[in-house]
C-alpha cells in the first residue's frame, strides 16, 4: 500500500493567515481582501477551486466572529504591547459571544464601573457542563484582573483624588433657641400653647409613663406650671402706657377760643410777651396783660 498523504486541518486563523489575537477589524478587512480574490463572481477566469476556497474562507470567518477570544494567547506581554488595542477588543468579543446589551467598553469614562463588572463577571448563556461555564467566567475576570493592573489610569486617577479633592466638611447644624423645652423628650417650642399641647400628646404621655407611676398628675402638674409662669409674667410687666405731656394752659385756652370763633388767629409772635415769654389767644389779652404790669390773666 502506498503511503497516503493526511491533510492535516488548518484553524480558521491560519486560513485567513492571522494571529490568534487579531481583532474583529483585521479580521473583517482581511475577509473582504480574500473574499475578492477568490469568490467567483469577482474573477475573470473562472476555476473549479475558486468555490471551494471562497466557502473555506467564509466559514473560517464566521467562526472566528462567533467564537470567543482564546484565552491562552491574552498575557500579560500581549497586553504590554497595546493595552488600548487588544483589551478593547478583547472585552467586545466577551461581550458579542454572551449576547450583553449595553455593556461597558474598555475606553468608557467610567472605568471604574468597567473593571467593577468585569472583575466580577458572571454570564447567563448556556453552556455544556457548568463547569464550562464556570472555568469561562474565570479566564474572563482573571484577564480582567491583569488588564486593570496595567491600565494607568487608574494610578492617575487615585493619585489626583488624594492631592486635589479635600474631605468634604461637616454640616455644622444650628442649634435654635426655643423660650420653651421639654427635658423628658428632647423637643422646643416656640410659644406657650405649643408646648402645653405637646404635654397632652400621646408620645409624651407614653414618655412620662415610663418615669412616673401617675402619668396623668405630673402632666397635669407640667400644665399647671406653664399656666402659672404666664400669669406671674403677666403680672410683671410694667405699665408702658405714656401719661399725657403737660399743655400750657394759654396754649388750651388759644386752642378752645380757635374752635369757638373759627376765625382766623393772627401769628404767634403778635401775641407773645417778650419778658413773660407767653403766647396770648389774641392781641387784646396780649394788651391787657401788658396794662395789668405783666400779671398773668
Amino acid at each position: 500500500m502506498g503511503n497516503r498523504q493526511s491533510k492535516v486541518k488548518k484553524s480558521p486563523h491560519e486560513i485567513l493567515s492571522l494571529s490568534p489575537v487579531s481583532t474583529k477589524k483585521e479580521v473583517k478587512d482581511r475577509y473582504r481582501t480574500l473574499i475578492l480574490e477568490t469568490h467567483p463572481d469577482a474573477q475573470k477566469v473562472h476555476s473549479s477551486q475558486a468555490p471551494k476556497e471562497a466557502m473555506e474562507i467564509m466559514e473560517a470567518y464566521t467562526s472566528i466572529i462567533r467564537s470567543p477570544p482564546q484565552f491562552e494567547f491574552y498575557t500579560e506581554e500581549l497586553f504590554r504591547e497595546d493595552l488600548r488595542k487588544y483589551a478593547e477588543d478583547f472585552f467586545e468579543r466577551i461581550c458579542d459571544y454572551c449576547r450583553i446589551p449595553g455593556a461597558p467598553k474598555f475606553s468608557d469614562p467610567d472605568f471604574e464601573r468597567f473593571y467593577q463588572i468585569f472583575t466580577n463577571f458572571r454570564t447567563q448563556k448556556e453552556f455544556t457542563t457548568e463547569e464550562e461555564k464556570s472555568e469561562f467566567c474565570r479566564n474572563v475576570r482573571k484577564v480582567a484582573r491583569v488588564v486593570r493592573s496595567l491600565d494607568k489610569r487608574i494610578n492617575i486617577d487615585s493619585f489626583s483624588v488624594e492631592i486635589n479633592v479635600k474631605p468634604p466638611r461637616p454640616k455644622e447644624r444650628k442649634v435654635k433657641d426655643h423660650p420653651f423645652n421639654c427635658s423628658h423628650c428632647n423637643k422646643g417650642f416656640h410659644s406657650r400653647n405649643q408646648i402645653i399641647d405637646h404635654f397632652r400628646s400621646r408620645k409624651h404621655f407614653e414618655r412620662i409613663s415610663m418615669v412616673s407611676g401617675d402619668p396623668k398628675k405630673y402632666i397635669e402638674n407640667q400644665v399647671q406650671e406653664i399656666s402659672c409662669q404666664n400669669e406671674s409674667e403677666t403680672a410683671q410687666k410694667p405699665c408702658m402706657e405714656k401719661e399725657p405731656e403737660a399743655v400750657e394752659v394759654h396754649e388750651v385756652k388759644e386752642k378752645n377760643a380757635a374752635k369757638k370763633t373759627g376765625s382766623r388767629q393772627e401769628p404767634a409772635p403778635f401775641r407773645t410777651c417778650a419778658e413773660c415769654r407767653i403766647v396770648f389767644s389774641s392781641r387784646s389779652e396780649l394788651l391787657m396783660h401788658l396794662k395789668t404790669g405783666h400779671r398773668e390773666l
